[in-house]
C-alpha cells in the first residue's frame, strides 16, 4: 500500500507529480487529509477517487492533541469531519504525527474500518524514542483493522540525513524482507512542498 499524509495545503500542489509516477506502475494510493487545517481541494480528491485511489482522514488540524483529549472532544473532532467522511467514503484513519494510545484507537474503532497510525518499528517517533507494534501483519483493535506502516517513512529517513538513493535502498531491503515473511508492505510519504 502506498499512502500519503497531506499535512499542509501544499500537498494538493504535488498530487499530480506523484500520481504520474503511480499511474506508470499501476498504483492506486491512499491520500490522508486533515479536516480543519487548510482548504481541501475537493475537485482533486474527486479525481483521485475516480482513478481508484482512497481518501482517508488524517485527523483534525495536526496539532498533535487529539489522542490525548477527553473522549467527548475526540468525538467532537471526528464528528466535525462527518461531511467530508461521507463525501469521500472514508474508511480509514491515520493520526497526526502517528500519535496514539490504546483508548484513542479503541474509540476510533467505533467510526472507522481501519487505522494506520502505528508502525511496525519507529525510531525518533513523537510517541517514544522507539515505538511500534512489533509486527508486520495487520491486527484487530476491537472491530477495526490496524494496518502497520512497515517501511520507514520519508520524513524519518530525512531526519537521519539519508540521501534519496539511501532511502530507496533502505525501502528496497525492507520490501525484500517483507516479501519473504508475507508481511504487509505499507509506505507513508508526505507530498508537502517543504518535505
Amino acid at each position: 500500500a502506498v499512502t500519503h499524509d497531506c499535512d499542509t495545503g501544499s500537498s494538493f500542489n504535488n498530487i499530480e507529480k506523484l500520481r504520474e509516477i503511480e499511474r506508470k506502475y499501476g498504483i492506486n494510493s491512499c491520500w490522508n487529509v486533515l479536516s480543519s487545517k487548510y482548504v481541501i481541494d475537493r475537485e482533486k480528491l474527486r479525481k483521485l477517487k475516480g482513478e481508484g485511489c482512497e481518501i482517508g482522514l488524517h485527523g483534525y488540524n495536526h496539532d498533535n492533541k487529539t489522542p490525548f483529549l477527553k473522549k467527548s472532544k475526540i468525538i467532537e473532532r471526528i464528528m466535525s469531519a462527518s461531511k467530508i467522511i461521507e463525501e469521500f467514503d472514508m474508511k480509514g484513519y491515520r493520526s497526526d504525527s502517528l500519535l496514539r494510545n490504546k483508548e484513542f484507537l479503541e474509540l476510533l474503532s467505533n467510526y472507522f474500518e481501519y487505522d494506520s497510525s502505528t508502525c511496525d518499528t519507529d525510531i525518533y517517533s513523537p510517541v517514544a524514542m522507539r515505538s511500534g507494534a512489533c509486527t508486520v501483519f495487520p491486527f484487530f483493535i476491537r472491530n477495526m483493522v490496524e494496518i502497520p506502516i512497515t517501511l520507514p517513512q520519508d520524513y524519518r529517513l530525512m531526519r537521519l540525513n539519508k540521501t534519496k538513493n539511501e532511502m530507496f535502498e533502505i525501502w528496497k531491503r525492507k520490501i525484500d524482507f517483507l516479501k519473504q515473511v508475507n508481511g504487509a508492505v505499507v509506505l507513508l510519504t508526505h507530498p508537502d512542498s517543504h518535505i
